[in-house]
């Protein structure tokens, strides 16, 4: 369904040329002939911070980033407000990156500043925290990694405990991944190419992302598909979100499967899909004001 659409697909002017109807291959996990690390790289005894090539922050940039990292790993030690956190991790940086990559390596599986660290990472956004996302994809079959995966594509869909990153510049590597699992069997592939395209130049990727809005036959990728409507689209995706609201609300609903957890039954209501579709239109109605 998405075939003729990937044809065109580019996040900015990197895609390779793909000939009209040639079979996208399966693209393998050292894609673009960069080799990933060993799993020992990502494992409890991996490179260390304070050792680390990658981690160049500045002495100022590191203080702030254990400020950070210790805020988020112990909140119930903090006295400060949710308003007064969130204003401190707006002071993220590209540049922190290697510093909170180096911590995650750092830490023991069950050392709960991995998973902040993990996210603190990511959420630095740049060049190296999409490099550090692609080691968590070469390994997203590894029971040890995995939930890494699962969390960092959480938090760049729609930020988890660490708001989602400003800047994503997706590689080369990463959006031939990314052109492969938009075909994929498995959900969670295509719900992870949508996401990166959040990121993507909005021209090349919303065709796309509106094609996955109603064409997917999962719910939850649907619903993946409207959040980044709402972050790329123009008034076109406005005026599309307004007047078809409800088809899309019930297309969604049709799809939506009961889900049994003991001897009880839920079914998620009309009202949660509805939700992630006005979502995205306040977002749109939000970034398409006139700017003063």
């Amino acid at each position: 369904m998405l075939a003729g659409l990937l044809t065109g697909l580019a996040i900015g002017d990197r895609s390779p040329e793909i000939q009209p109807g040639q079979e996208q291959p399966q693209q393998p996990a050292s894609e673009g002939g960069r080799e990933h690390p060993p799993l020992q790289a990502l494992s409890d005894v991996g490179l260390s911070s304070s050792s680390s090539k990658e981690n160049s922050s500045s002495p100022d940039l590191n203080q702030v980033a254990q400020e950070l990292l210790e805020m988020m790993s112990t909140p119930e030690s903090s006295d400060l407000s949710a308003v007064e956190r969130r204003r401190r991790l707006r002071e993220l940086r590209p540049e922190m990156a290697a510093w909170f990559i180096g911590k995650f390596r750092e830490a023991t599986v069950n050392d709960v500043c991995r998973q902040m660290a993990l996210e603190l990472a990511l959420s630095c956004g740049g060049p190296q925290a999409v490099a550090f996302f692609e080691e968590l994809v070469a390994f997203k079959g590894d029971r040890n990694l995995g939930h890494y995966l699962q969390i960092a594509i959480s938090l760049l869909e729609e930020g988890h405990l660490a708001p989602r990153p400003r800047q994503f510049p997706v590689s080369d590597s990463l959006f031939g991944m990314t052109r492969s699992w938009l075909t994929s069997r498995d959900r969670g592939d295509r719900r992870a190419a949508l996401v990166l395209l959040g990121f993507a130049e909005p021209k090349v990727a919303l065709p796309v992302v509106t094609q996955a809005a109603t064409g997917d036959d999962d719910p939850y990728v649907r619903m993946a598909a409207i959040r980044e409507m709402g972050r790329i689209g123009d008034a076109a995706t406005l005026d599309y979100l307004r007047t078809q609201r409800d088809l899309i609300v019930g297309g969604i609903q049709q799809l939506a499967k009961p889900t049994q957890q003991g001897n009880e039954v839920f079914i998620v209501s009309a009202r949660v899909y509805a939700g992630v579709v006005d979502d995205a239109i306040e977002n749109l109605k939000e970034r398409l004001l006139p700017k003063k």
